[in-house]
């Protein structure tokens, strides 16, 4: 019994199937993605293939290391073509039929004894999906993070009849060969990370439903306010919203509180195709760069290849004249000039020549020796010889 995995399947090619595939090629392994059909997997094909270039213009990946990871990759659209495998990632929609018929399909098909079946749900129970098959020792959930090239978390999920073995073999996996962090959790609907997470983009949800604060104020409030690198909606788009609701809706089955339940809101956004990110709608319809270059806030540029409209009026980011360079360091001020004003006092007799002088902009004023000390109650400004009356209507 070999532990060194060197051969991955990976069925379903979509957000996340490709993103698992791609790492595991990344890491030099033989690596077959399976889909439905020969159109899906050219689809796959090509989905791999962009994230690759993406990674090559961002200087995050040699060219050579991008065309030899396409090379270490099959895509097909048949099942059988898994029989060689050492461990099969099934990452598929979330729906608990579709994902245990594959696996009792892969049970028969996977040939090798001790050929570990990993699931990728985030939110399904792993021993429905291990009862399915007969080597339910060696079905245990290992699920991935989008955007999978990028995130570096893994989440161990394993049942009540997943063994110590199983876990070991698979931890190593993540962790030596596709350098991952690994936490571990039991086998609970959400595990880990989604049973905080869900309940928390529900809440923006339903703030956004009720009218409270628009949906790109509760982005911008938990971005500024929190910290957070990106806001709770455009987060939910991200994920797609179909499966946010899956999720909040194996929540919400496991263990009935109200928090989970998913909102009318985003259950009707799921009917009407607005799935987030995957379809070009969803709670935010620009990208964040743009939503934050619109709103003035300073410091902030869109990423390369993001064009972000000017705004025609003065002395805001993102506007006309702010993206224009400076045509030089040297500035010169803006000085209006400034008419002479006119002194609404006379000038001050003679007589109390001797008093201290207070200047007042363009007056000078004396006080006379009564109004001395300062700390007196009240002080009376000369304005003309022998006369107590403040200039000015002065008091």
């Amino acid at each position: 019994m070999s532990r060194n995995i060197t051969r991955v399947g990976v069925v379903g090619g979509g957000q996340m199937g490709a993103g698992i595939a791609e790492v595991c090629a990344r890491a030099g392994l033989d690596t077959v993605v399976c889909e439905v059909d020969a159109v899906a997997a050219r689809a796959a094909r090509d989905r791999v293939a962009a994230s690759l270039e993406r990674a090559v213009r961002r200087g995050k990946l040699a060219e050579s290391a991008a065309r030899d990871t396409l090379a270490r990759m099959v895509f097909t659209g048949s099942l059988d073509d898994l029989a060689d495998r050492q461990l099969v990632v099934e990452a598929v929609i979330e729906n608990p039929d579709a994902k245990t018929e594959i696996f009792a399909a892969l049970d028969k098909i996977v040939e090798a004894e001790d050929a570990i079946l990993a699931t990728n749900t985030s939110s399904l129970p792993i021993m429905r999906l291990g009862m399915a098959t007969g080597r339910a020792d060696r079905v245990v959930g290992v699920h991935f993070f989008n955007p999978v090239p990028v995130l570096p978390l893994v989440e161990v999920v394993t049942s009540l009849h997943t063994s110590p073995e199983t876990v070991d073999r698979v931890q190593d996996f993540a962790t030596g060969v596709l350098g991952k962090t690994v936490i571990h959790s039991r086998d609970r609907a959400g595990f880990v990370v989604n049973a905080l997470l869900i309940p928390y983009l529900l809440s923006a949800i339903r703030m956004a439903e009720s009218g409270f604060a628009t949906a790109a104020d509760i982005d911008t409030g938990m971005e500024l306010g929190c910290a957070h690198p990106m806001g709770p909606l455009r987060l939910a788009d991200l994920i797609g919203l179909d499966t946010v609701a899956s999720i909040a809706e194996s929540l919400y089955d496991e263990f009935r509180e109200p928090l989970y339940a998913p909102p009318p809101l985003l259950q009707r956004m799921v009917e009407a195709g607005l799935l987030g990110r995957k379809t070009g709608r969803g709670f935010q319809p620009t990208t964040r760069a743009e939503d934050l270059v619109r709103r003035g806030l300073r410091g902030t540029r869109p990423p390369t290849g993001v064009r972000v409209p000017a705004r025609r009026h003065r002395g805001r980011a993102g506007s006309a004249r702010a993206a224009l360079p400076a045509p030089s360091r040297t500035r010169t001020p803006q000085v209006r000039p400034v008419a002479p004003r006119t002194p609404q006092v006379r000038p001050v007799a003679s007589a109390h020549a001797s008093g201290p002088v207070l200047r007042v902009r363009h007056l000078t004023i004396r006080m006379t020796d009564a109004l001395l000390p300062f700390d007196a109650p009240r002080r009376r400004l000369v304005g003309a010889a022998g006369s107590s009356r403040p200039p000015g209507g002065m008091s």
